[in-house]
């Protein structure tokens, strides 16, 4: 290969690590591009294979490939490449393509919905949502998408920004990171689009403070999310769970004996102390007294009263400032009422725990350090703000004796109204401490249903 495609390649695989911003700066310096030799029109990369295609070339023998079961183009190196369908996966209504050039040989899965049938495309899409987790929004758009007949090139567009957003492929591209040990970038660990967040936590409509919330939309994202995907959507149901109306009568009731029973395996070996505590908190309230139950809330219980916050819940409590900081920065919940940013924050920090804690990694000082270093500030002031218009919630509540205080008080709480002969199951404590529950506790966070302004 040339010096001038050894640029066009590498600068293209380099600039896939990088904000659009800087992409489109580069990319619109004419200059630049025509001293490096760059040809704008192939834009397939395939880095695993160091090879470059013209898109509308590759999606039209795609096309072919479909429809003849046969096809062939070149790359950016004149080398032709034949294509055709793999065997797998098997179940999928669209299999992989498998494209071979003499000995190299590669098979790509990611290019379904180029596929001319529109029935097909619509059938892959519903091989592969559960892994997604997209909210009803997101998922009504990508059924629409998919259903159109707009060029591939607009299609992949489309498809490859909402699949790039869901909280499933999120998760997966973290915790693949994690894996690896790879540096991570700030997108990495912290989406932008506000689709992301709106399948996480749901879209807001009407409501103007957290109780409307939980009463309505909250609900109805719960519901949606347990009716669509079942048990892989619990994790991320309940990272919503930092408001005690998040477990109210109307939303506890859509949890069936089925789906916690099948959660409880996950919740157990993940290690992660925010999910044992929302998971405890709904196995409280409905009254859940069998051993797998009693030991997971006894569990979190001695861990908040007794543990070292500083090696339990400085990540999660960092993670935090970290979202809020940048969704402060980015502006995009600017629209909105304050406690929807925040909810949108703390259960994105949630979801970014749970990945660490799941793939091994502990308390990471230097993390922490770093975040406060360079996200802090603008937390701090962000949240000052805010008392603008939401006098309820200082910046300072989110340090992670605070935290502690907020779960262990909402367990204690939920404790509190269960017989006094039964209470001894959930906390091991002397008979004086279980009699005065609840006792006076200064908590967490201060949403409307706490405290007046």
């Amino acid at each position: 290969m040339n010096k001038s495609k050894i640029m066009k390649s590498s600068l293209i695989s380099l600039l896939k690590d990088y904000p659009d911003s800087f992409v489109d700066d580069i990319f619109n310096d004419e200059d630049f591009i025509n001293k490096a030799g760059i040809k704008f029109n192939y834009n397939i990369n395939f880095s695993e294979a160091d090879i470059q295609f013209e898109d509308e070339i590759f999606y039209y023998s795609l096309i072919t490939l479909y429809k003849d079961g046969h096809a062939s183009l070149k790359d950016e190196a004149d080398k032709v490449w034949n294509l055709s369908l793999s065997d797998e996966p098997k179940e999928a209504p669209i299999k992989d393509v498998l494209l071979s050039c003499g000995d190299s040989k590669f098979t790509v899965s990611e290019f379904w919905f180029v596929h001319p049938d529109i029935n097909l495309r619509l059938a892959y899409f519903e091989y592969i949502k559960t892994d997604l987790l997209l909210g009803k929004a997101s998922l009504n758009k990508m059924v629409s998408i998919l259903s159109s007949n707009i060029s591939a090139s607009e299609r992949m567009t489309h498809v490859k920004t909402m699949i790039g957003t869901s909280p499933g492929v999120f998760y997966s591209n973290l915790s693949s990171s994690l894996m690896k040990r790879s540096s991570l970038r700030l997108d990495q660990l912290v989406p932008e689009s506000l689709s992301y967040y709106q399948s996480l936590i749901g879209e807001i409509e009407d409501s103007h403070n957290i109780i409307e919330y939980f009463n309505m939309e909250g609900f109805g994202h719960v519901k949606y999310l347990i009716d669509l995907y079942g048990e892989k959507s619990v994790p991320n149901i309940l990272c919503l769970n930092w408001n005690p109306n998040f477990s109210n009568e109307k939303v506890i009731s859509i949890f069936d004996d089925a789906l916690l029973c099948s959660a409880y395996e996950y919740i157990k070996s993940n290690n992660c102390s925010f999910l044992d505590f929302s998971f405890s908190d709904i196995l409280l309230k409905i009254r859940r007294a069998d051993d797998d139950s009693v030991n997971i809330i006894s569990r979190i219980v001695d861990i908040l009263r007794n543990g070292d916050v500083k090696k339990t819940l400085s990540l999660l409590s960092f993670f935090f400032i970290l979202t809020d900081a940048v969704l402060i920065r980015s502006k995009q919940f600017d629209c909105y009422p304050v406690f929807y940013r925040r909810l949108a924050s703390l259960s994105h920090a949630s979801l970014l725990y749970r990945c660490f804690c799941a793939n091994g990694v502990e308390e990471d000082q230097k993390l922490c350090d770093w975040i406060a270093r360079n996200f802090g500030q603008d937390f701090y002031i962000g949240n000052l703000l805010d008392l603008r218009t939401d006098s309820r919630w200082l910046p300072d509540y989110a340090e992670q004796t605070q935290l502690r205080y907020e779960l262990f008080g909402r367990l204690l709480n939920a404790i509190s109204v269960i017989d006094e002969a039964e209470r001894h199951k959930y906390v091991k404590t002397d008979d004086e401490f279980l009699s005065n529950l609840p006792f006076s506790i200064d908590m967490f966070l201060l949403w409307p249903s706490r405290r007046g302004n």
